[in-house]
């Protein structure tokens, strides 16, 4: 039913296939596979007896190992008959492999959970936005089913509201495993942000948002805008100029 041939690579996988068998992808390096569907009805009775997974079933599969091992999720192209999947070796981030070595060790996650947590774990802030980009969902609701139960065990914290909530990893959580992972400014909380930003004006008065964020790179830029503005309303900072070339410079104290 397919014709399927195994070749290795040293930095990149490929499967080409309609489907998946992530158990025998993770045995060998490559899996190269290009179906040609012959028979269709088989594939059913083969499925209604528990012989092979449905089509598609495998992606998440994937998406969990890859999750596990802190690597590249995958990328995907697809024409009418066969769909290319390339897979990649490399460890993207070794303090996400922490994280989530510690987590599976001590809390029970579902395959939706870890492929959720893998991604946060990875990118160290995420907006809900985001999330769904990256999960392909398409509402809130939904988007409870991946991430409700990290919330409830404590595993993931959130930041924010409506579209503005951002999911990130607990330093609680961090602390207590004593896992020796190095602070990013990337989950930096707003008090602490609007602190760092104000005393970046004290030694650069004059700055935009964007040259702000230039020096504080770390910071996403909506992070840095959203704490500039908050500033603003505070009375704390004053803007200069039109829209488009608008500085900052620190309020007078009276």
């Amino acid at each position: 039913m397919t014709e399927s041939s195994i070749k290795e690579y040293k930095s990149i996988r490929k499967i080409r296939g309609g489907s998946a068998d992530f158990n025998s992808l993770a045995q060998t390096c490559v899996c190269l596979v290009e179906r040609h569907r012959r028979n269709p009805h088989f594939i059913n009775i083969f499925h209604d007896l528990g012989l092979m997974e449905g089509e598609g079933s495998g992606y998440d599969l994937i998406y969990e190992k890859l999750s596990r091992d802190s690597k590249a999720y995958p990328e995907i192209e697809s024409s009418y008959n066969k769909v290319d999947i390339s897979l990649y070796s490399k460890i993207i981030d070794e303090n996400s492999l922490k994280i989530i070595d510690y987590v599976s060790k001590y809390y029970e996650l579902s395959q939706k959970e870890f492929i959720t947590l893998g991604i946060i774990a990875r990118n160290k802030k995420v907006l809900s936005t985001q999330l769904y980009k990256n999960l392909q969902l398409t509402d809130e609701e939904r988007l409870r089913g991946w991430i409700g139960k990290l919330l409830k065990k404590g595993i993931v914290v959130s930041r924010g509201q409506k579209k503005g909530t951002a999911y990130l990893i607990n330093p609680k959580l961090i602390s207590n495993a004593q896992l020796n992972i190095k602070a990013s400014l990337k989950t930096i909380e707003p008090h602490r942000l609007k602190a760092l930003i104000l005393e970046d004006l004290e030694l650069n008065p004059g700055s935009s948002i964007r040259q702000i964020h230039k020096r504080i790179e770390d910071v996403t830029f909506h992070d840095i805008q959203k704490a500039v503005y908050t500033l603003t309303d505070e009375k704390l900072l004053i803007p200069e100029g039109a829209r488009k070339n608008r500085i900052y410079r620190l309020a007078k104290k009276k």
